[in-house]
């Protein structure tokens, strides 16, 4: 991806190596969200200032790096809660692994430092968290529309054995 770049030619240009130019050599740091954008610590903002094309181009790619880890963040927590309440969340499930899936190639595609097919991924994540979050809300409504017909089905089976009791008690 880098390679295909358009910071190849300046790194290159500019007598840099490819990957230690952003990541340096001895600065053994794992891998996260936060080396991209302008906040402090960012990798971009050691060349970059927030105007111009490249500058929109960082805030797009680090705004939906981060509307997908709240999008995950979110489903997974609904989800969890319609499992431990007893609920069947699969899809729910498939489409987070999907949607995390988009985040690790997000990750991977920053290095094409482009907004295109970034933005693509990024979107298709969204939709595939989106849509795990969808399926752990009908899960949790399922659950209430369940605990309402068994509160509803236990007043019944009272009243009646109620009922019964008060007939027993005018038998002779």
């Amino acid at each position: 991806l880098f390679r295909a770049s358009p910071k190849k030619d300046i790194f290159d240009a500019l007598g840099q190596a490819e990957c230690l130019a952003c990541h340096s050599n001895h600065r053994i740091e794992a891998p996260s969200d936060r080396l991209i954008g302008f906040q402090e610590g960012a990798v971009c903002a050691e060349c970059h200032d927030d105007t111009g094309e490249s500058g929109a181009t960082i805030r797009t790619m680090r705004g939906d790096l981060d509307r997908l880890s709240a999008g995950l963040a979110s489903a997974d927590a609904v989800l969890t809660r319609a499992e431990r309440a007893g609920m069947l969340v699969d899809e729910g499930r498939a489409a987070l692994r999907d949607a995390r899936e988009h985040q690790v190639q997000m990750r991977v595609l920053v290095h094409a430092f482009t907004a295109q097919p970034f933005g693509e991924t990024a979107g298709q994540g969204i939709m595939s968290a989106s849509r795990a979050q969808e399926d752990g809300e009908a899960a949790m409504r399922d659950l209430q529309v369940r605990r309402r017909g068994l509160a509803v089905a236990t007043l019944v089976i009272l009243a009646f054995l109620c009922t019964l009791w008060l007939k027993i008690r005018r038998l002779p």
